[in-house]
């Protein structure tokens, strides 16, 4: 059991500098009030390049666009830390007997979930989108 509670405090620490890192670059320098744009993240963190504050003079979104919808959303700050919560977690857990523990299953944990999330973005935003001539779905906020 030593070990079991050393792997728990370990991640803890890990969670915690990952939150603390994500809180931390989420920190807007102050401007304007007329000039500040409206923001792109949800709650600070998750990425929301999907959303218009309204449809007027609406035109559809060509392919290129789409695809760089889905880069934004796949390489921002947010889906990486995100990425690692869930690695974090599936450690914890050991959801993955395979991957192993410590850095190196760590890493397994994140790679596996980091690719989950930047292939889900790329299907869901660019690719059926794109070959259905769909924009891609808004998030509901």
């Amino acid at each position: 059991m030593p070990g079991t509670l050393r792997q728990t405090r370990t991640l803890s620490i890990i969670g915690l500098v990952i939150v603390t890192a994500g809180l931390s670059l989420c920190q807007e320098t102050a401007s304007s009030p007329a000039a500040e744009p409206e923001s792109k993240r949800l709650l600070g963190i998750i990425p929301n390049y999907r959303t218009s504050p309204s449809l007027q003079d609406y035109e559809p979104l060509k392919g290129r666009e789409k695809f760089k919808l889905a880069s934004e959303d796949a390489l921002d700050r947010g889906t990486v830390i995100l990425a690692g919560l869930f690695a974090g977690q599936g450690q914890l857990t050991n959801a993955n007997q395979s991957f192993g523990q410590g850095g190196a299953g760590f890493g397994r944990y994140f790679g596996s979930a980091y690719g989950d999330l930047f292939i889900g973005d790329y299907m869901t935003e660019s690719i059926f989108p794109t070959f259905l001539h769909q924009d891609p779905p808004a998030r509901i906020l």
